[in-house]
């Protein structure tokens, strides 16, 4: 399989989310309880999709 390491310019979908993803995390590492269930994890994810993706579509 062949790959193009790049460290600027359009970046597809995918790396876009994650970098939201990501970014959206760190804010929350100190505010997010540590003691969180799986089902607590799931419906912020979950939230944080929707809102998204809504974001998206007004822009």
């Amino acid at each position: 399989m062949e790959w193009l390491h790049e460290t600027f310019g359009k970046r597809n979908v995918v790396e876009r989310w994650f970098f939201y993803i990501k970014h959206r995390i760190k804010r929350f590492y100190k505010r997010f309880p540590w003691n969180a269930t799986y089902e607590t994890v799931y419906r912020w994810l979950a939230s944080f999709i929707v809102i998204y993706t809504i974001m998206e579509l007004k822009s």
